[in-house]
């Protein structure tokens, strides 16, 4: 089992990467993209929903 913090790492890895490189049009598709991949390899659902908005708001500041 790996440390939260790199749960965490991963995530923001994933958000950064799906909104930074991609045009604005593909952002949503994108994100649902994001959760299917942290979903399918076993992330709790409660810690991908809060962290991607915590991402998500970080990026829009």
């Amino acid at each position: 089992k790996h440390p939260m913090k790199y749960k965490l790492n991963t995530i923001y890895s994933l958000v950064d990467r799906a909104i930074l490189l991609a045009d604005s049009q593909f952002h949503a598709k994108n994100i649902d993209t994001v959760k299917r991949i942290l979903s399918n390899n076993c992330f709790p659902s409660q810690i991908i929903n809060r962290y991607v908005q915590k991402r998500l708001q970080f990026l829009k500041h």
